[in-house]
């Protein structure tokens, strides 16, 4: 509530800030107090991995699987794995869509698919090449015993590794418990600026507008977990993600309509930018608000 209600600039900001600081920290401390040789090692082998097979998963459709009349689409890689992230990125992308471009304002599209694409992908690379390798390593020293937590809870895995970092193992655990909270901040405070922003435009969401969603959003989730606990979270998922489906065919229309916007961009369509992006006062300022709607003679909207 606090990062909400003191907006992107001065709360959600410096959440995120604070992420990047941590993150870095985890990885760092894992990196150098843990199997180091054998991290370098397994992120230059999944490197040279991912680009080789690249394209040819990005066309594996388990063709074999389908045949055999699979009793679950949870049996199959295609099902649990592929086809669930691409509904569940559907299904967020309003919200992370929103936000991001409200907050990359001013910027290329070069400078947007750099920033936000890229080199976001390389850092989960990295992060999850050093905190996975150093989960098989000590899963592999242990016998079994992270793949064991795993198998019996999964939010347990990242905790269970670090506890087999010597010398700042416990100073680690600390870092990812308050990651934790922090990450889901950063998500909850992007949902519910998109989301104040989506509602009141064409006027500015306020402070205290953001409060109270925020005090919604946590309402709803309470209650749902006290009253079916998390089988409930489990049919939202579902449903999140059924919804998805249709909303494709509106990211199709915003794709092409993205294309048909570049296409008739000209010398005018330029200015305009500049002019919105780098505002400066200009003399028809002096007949909106302050939330851009046009007023009256009278000073009325």
């Amino acid at each position: 509530m606090v990062s909400a209600f003191l907006g992107v600039n001065k709360g959600m900001k410096r959440v995120s800030e604070a992420n990047s600081i941590l993150s870095i920290a985890l990885m760092v401390g894992v990196l150098v107090f843990g199997p180091t040789i054998f991290i370098l090692s397994t992120m230059t082998q999944s490197f040279g991995s991912f680009i080789s097979n690249f394209v040819p998963m990005s066309f594996w459709t388990e063709a074999q699987a389908s045949a055999e009349a699979l009793p679950s689409w949870q049996d199959a890689w295609n099902g649990p794995w592929t086809v669930f992230i691409w509904c569940w990125v559907i299904a967020f992308s309003p919200f992370v869509a929103g936000f991001i471009a409200r907050i990359s304002r001013g910027r290329s599209i070069r400078e947007f698919v750099l920033g936000v694409t890229i080199v976001p992908s390389l850092i989960v690379m990295v992060w999850v090449a050093i905190l996975g390798g150093a989960a098989v390593y000590y899963d592999d020293a242990s016998k079994g015993a992270i793949s064991a937590d795993v198998a019996e809870d999964t939010s347990t895995g990242l905790f269970s590794m670090i506890q087999g970092v010597p010398v700042v193992g416990g100073i680690l655990l600390i870092i990812a418990t308050v990651l934790v909270a922090t990450y889901y901040v950063t998500s909850l405070d992007s949902g519910t600026y998109a989301l104040s922003e989506f509602v009141t435009a064409p006027m500015k969401s306020g402070p205290w507008f953001r409060v109270v969603l925020v005090a919604s959003i946590g309402t709803v989730a309470v209650v749902l977990l006290t009253v079916g606990g998390t089988s409930v979270v489990d049919t939202v998922q579902t449903g999140t993600i059924i919804g998805a489906f249709p909303f494709t065919f509106v990211l199709l229309l915003m794709f092409m309509n993205l294309v048909r916007r570049l296409r008739g961009r000209n010398a005018r369509t330029e200015q305009e930018e500049i002019a919105i992006n780098y505002a400066s006062h200009l003399p028809e300022d002096d007949h909106v608000d302050k939330n851009g709607i046009p007023l009256d003679d009278d000073g009325q909207k």
